[in-house]
């Protein structure tokens, strides 16, 4: 919805979104649902969206918008082509190295919303590359 707001002009007051988000954090850590990673809370915490955004494991997503992480390849279908993935759900919109340049920042961006942030060996382990050689060659 918000996209969409955006998409037609709509105008952001950050501060107006800071302290409704600010609301909803004090209701839910209140309730006993704290903030696992950002904007994701829960008791307990959901170890498989921990895992996912730190590269702990590999995963398989399926359907139209999913992504999946496989001995080392990233897989990945465009959101909006459902006829597109039930035709042929194994042609990939993305089908790339998880050490390509272009999920450097993904990957990355994923690990620093959790409170753990990035494990360097993990992502050695999941991509095959070094995060400081990774981030080097990502385009700026």
């Amino acid at each position: 919805m918000l996209r969409k707001q955006v998409h037609r002009g709509a105008r952001l007051d950050l501060n107006l979104r800071l302290q409704a988000y600010g609301i909803a954090r004090e209701l839910l850590e209140g309730a006993g649902f704290p903030e696992y990673a950002m904007s994701y809370f829960g008791h307990p915490r959901c170890q498989s969206d921990e895992a996912y955004y730190q590269l702990r494991t590999d995963w398989i997503g399926f359907g139209s918008g999913a992504n999946s992480l496989i001995g080392r390849r990233y897989l990945s279908h465009e959101k909006g082509k459902l006829a597109h993935y039930n035709a042929n759900p194994l042609a990939f919109d993305v089908n790339a190295p998880a050490h390509s340049p272009q999920l450097t920042l993904h990957f990355l961006s994923q690990a620093l919303t959790t409170a753990k942030g990035l494990d360097a060996r993990l992502y050695r382990e999941r991509t095959g590359v070094p995060h400081r050689t990774a981030c080097s060659a990502t385009p700026r």
